[in-house]
């Protein structure tokens, strides 16, 4: 899998002028701002983020331990959250092996599995992923109410 050094089309990226420090990724432009927050929520606390935000983009982050395809997608997510900052939107993990009920509302039959939020309503699912590019797309997308 080879990534691309140029950000998709309607991202706007500026330089982060502390590219140089131990936190950058070598070669790599960072986008200016904050980087996501990362949750790990049980059951509850995923209903009641859902029900809360309302300013950022939630992603339904549903893994488990163990599992070869999670394990992959946790290797990309420093990358992912750098080229996600200044974007809104957090990142909710919840272990589906700990809340199965939870797997079973949202009709998941294989992890990792993402699901996409705005202001409480589901715009999408990524079944899988896909690589980066594609992921942090779909969040931005989702971020300039280009989904749902």
């Amino acid at each position: 899998m080879t990534a691309s050094t140029d950000p998709p089309d309607h991202a706007e990226t500026s330089v982060d002028p502390g590219a140089g420090s131990p936190d950058a990724l070598p070669g790599a432009d960072t986008v200016q701002g904050e980087r996501p927050e990362v949750l790990e929520l049980d059951e509850a606390g995923v209903d009641a983020l859902l029900l809360a935000e309302r300013e950022r983009v939630v992603v339904l982050y549903l893994r488990g331990p163990r599992c070869p395809n999670c394990e992959i997608f946790a290797r990309f997510l420093p990358g992912i959250l750098d080229e996600l900052r200044g974007v809104p939107c957090v990142l909710a993990k919840c272990d589906v092996y700990a809340e199965p009920s939870l797997a079973r509302r949202h009709g998941v039959h294989g992890i990792p599995h993402f699901i996409v939020y705005r202001s409480g309503k589901k715009l999408g699912r990524m079944s899988e992923f896909r690589g980066s590019e594609y992921f942090v797309g779909v969040v931005r997308d989702a971020a300039e109410g280009r989904l749902g």
